[in-house]
């Protein structure tokens, strides 16, 4: 059985672009290429694919979408192509990191907000998204890092959406489970949307969140419970600040908000922070650096 194309014409029920969308896909020489190679008939989409041989040396980069340097040889495609974005997956194709039209990396929760009114409230994010501060309109639920947590979060609500920083897109209509390419094909709908309307992804992007909210940051340290311990100690007894410890802690203050949690398989704090300005994002991450402890000589 052709198992690429039974998935392919599943995800074929849900495109439904109001526009002509040309977008560059990163298959990684992951499991994503057959799969697309599939998709190549979908009417209305054009899929400029790189990558797209399966090879489990990974010759064109890692099968990291979040590494350093893994959307570089995606954002020069785009550009070559006039594409109105990519996507770069992970190995498995659970993983999807969107670029905009120039060629620059879109937070997960951005692509969230994008997407989401294709779904009926409510919606389940993990921490990182710091949703009471970034989205406190959007009908959140926030969860623990991890598939397991998101996937029984959604089961419990019957949520029909759910993301993480990472990269994971989770749908009930997918058994509640994560599917990168799914969360291609509703980015698809989406900028087919604001296309017809001659918007551009980076413009919708630049209007969407008007914060500071970077991608995440990760430091390598000694004593990770300490260092969060220190923080929660930091923050608790000013009355500015909201603690919160559902994983790791996160403080929310009036401006800006961040959680920082431990890694759940590497050595490593990580860090997420908002602010409503460039300045106070540059403050408070001084601050929260001091904190820690933690300087750029220990980032990865």
């Amino acid at each position: 059985m052709n198992y690429a194309k039974k998935y392919a014409d599943f995800l074929k029920n849900f495109f439904a672009p109001e526009e002509s969308i040309r977008m560059v896909v990163d298959c990684s020489n992951g499991a994503v290429g057959p799969v697309f190679k599939e998709l190549s008939d979908v009417e209305g989409v054009e899929f400029i694919l790189i990558n797209d041989i399966p090879d489990g040396d990974f010759p064109a980069h890692g099968p990291d979408p979040l590494a350093e340097g893994a959307t570089d040889q995606l954002a020069e495609a785009i550009i070559e192509h006039k594409a109105d974005f990519g996507v770069v997956f992970d190995s498995d194709g659970d993983r999807a990191i969107f670029l905009d039209e120039l060629g620059r990396a879109i937070n997960s929760y951005s692509v969230f907000l994008c997407i989401k009114d294709f779904f009926k409230p409510p919606y389940v994010v993990n921490v990182n998204a710091l949703a009471d501060f970034t989205m406190p309109e959007a009908k959140v639920i926030e969860e623990k890092v991890g598939r397991f947590n998101i996937i029984n979060t959604m089961r419990e609500k019957s949520a029909e959406l759910g993301v993480e920083h990472s990269g994971h897109y989770y749908f009930k209509e997918f058994s509640y489970s994560d599917s990168g390419i799914l969360g291609v094909v509703f980015m698809v709908n989406y900028v087919a949307q604001i296309k017809k309307q001659g918007i551009a992804v980076s413009k919708i992007m630049g209007d969407l969140i008007k914060l500071e909210w970077p991608l995440e940051t990760n430091y390598k340290v000694n004593d990770g419970e300490g260092v969060i311990m220190r923080v929660k100690e930091h923050y608790k007894n000013d009355p500015a600040y909201k603690i919160r410890e559902l994983d790791g802690v996160s403080v929310f203050g009036p401006d800006f908000a961040f959680n920082v949690r431990a890694s759940n398989t590497e050595p490593l704090l990580r860090l997420n922070i908002a602010a409503k300005n460039k300045k106070t994002f540059e403050d408070k991450l001084t601050e929260v650096k001091k904190v820690m402890g933690v300087d750029e000589a220990s980032a990865s």
